[in-house]
């Protein structure tokens, strides 16, 4: 990507995320009843990555040899309620901004900063530049799904809810 385009891409995420600024929350009448926006249901939680979807065809990370608990540990992404995420493949940690749209098909951007830089594995490199990519979201109970391409998705999984 050239520096002026991605130049624009951050000008662009960085007043999107100014002009959303913080989470609104309306509450009716009856105290116990809040309507959050879509926002929170993503933010405050950690997603696994469980595979991607690529046309159909589902394809898992690859992690070395360890046990099936200490998975959890890698492959991860967590939203943050002022419009940050931080996250980690398996060599690399990462971190980020995003916006979400509901008005626009639960339309959501995100630009990723890599925090620490080494060699990574290619599911590693193929999940951030899967999530440079992203354009839409779906969310069902506990699971995530990112689209980053007309039949292409990431599926996450909620480990942890804060």
């Amino acid at each position: 990507m050239n520096k002026s385009k991605h130049l624009a891409k951050i000008l662009f995420l960085f007043f999107a995320v100014v002009s959303i600024g913080l989470v609104t929350v309306s509450c009716s009448d009856d105290e116990d009843t809040v309507n959050t926006t879509e926002l929170s249901k993503l933010s405050n939680k950690t997603w696994h990555l469980l595979k991607f979807v690529e046309n159909g065809e589902e394809i898992y990370p690859v992690y070395p040899e360890i046990g099936n608990e200490d998975k959890k540990n890698f492959y991860n992404i967590r939203f943050n309620t002022n419009n940050t995420f931080k996250g980690k493949g398996y060599l690399n940690s990462f971190d980020g901004i995003f916006v979400v749209n509901t008005e626009y098909e639960n339309s959501i951007l995100a630009h990723i900063y890599i925090t620490t830089q080494a060699a990574s594995l290619g599911s590693e490199e193929k999940m951030l530049n899967a999530l440079q990519n992203v354009h839409t979201y779906s969310l069902r109970s506990n699971i995530l799904l990112l689209y980053y391409g007309s039949d292409k998705y990431l599926q996450f999984e909620k480990i942890i809810d804060f």
